[in-house]
């Protein structure tokens, strides 16, 4: 099955666990509780967007290391002036597209994999898109795009553009920026 969800304002993927008291006959109560659940896992597509806010994506309880997989396609797209894709966590998709889009910029942590055999795409409108050093992408192609500067971890592919407003910029730790078959690169900057 596919999930489709929409946030007025901003958004954090992370462990969510429920506590309510049980009001009884007698006047008394009883505790239920709900198992906390983390990360999204999807059999089909997954589309996750926020109107006007930052969206966030942590690592949740399971420890994996990752915070969205999905069978299928996956949009995350944080909507609105000035709000960002912060990616603290692995997306795998395992036979869809990657798309992940910011309003503003996008952040990708240390040790995390945007994993798909098919194309990613990221896209930061009005900012930066910054890699860790040790934050990869992988897929079949690769589009990385910034309005200004894009600061590159590991990313790989048969092919691959990068497309900044600023500058084209190795992170700090990272061995090497881009392996794959064709190279794109593409900077405004000075």
């Amino acid at each position: 099955a596919s999930l489709f969800l929409s946030e007025a304002d901003g958004l954090a993927v992370d462990t969510v666990a429920v506590d309510v008291a049980e009001l009884k006959a007698d006047g008394s109560t009883t505790l239920v509780s709900d198992a906390a659940q983390s990360d999204l896992n999807v059999g089909g597509t997954l589309v996750l967007r926020t109107v006007a806010g930052s969206l966030m994506l942590n690592d949740g309880a399971d420890a994996d290391g990752v915070a969205v997989s999905a069978a299928g396609g996956v949009l995350l797209q944080a909507g609105g002036r000035g709000s960002d894709l912060l990616v603290n966590a692995g997306v795998r998709s395992t036979g869809g597209e990657v798309t992940l889009k910011a309003a503003q910029g996008i952040a990708l942590a240390a040790g995390l994999d945007v994993d798909t055999s098919a194309t990613v795409l990221l896209d930061a409108q009005a900012g930066a898109l910054t890699m860790a050093g040790t934050a990869a992408v992988n897929g079949s192609s690769v589009r990385l795009h910034a309005a200004t500067d894009v600061v590159l971890g590991q990313v790989s592919g048969a092919g691959v553009s990068v497309v900044a407003g600023g500058d084209v910029l190795s992170a700090t730790g990272s061995t090497v920026n881009v392996s794959g078959g064709s190279l794109r690169l593409q900077a405004a900057g000075g």
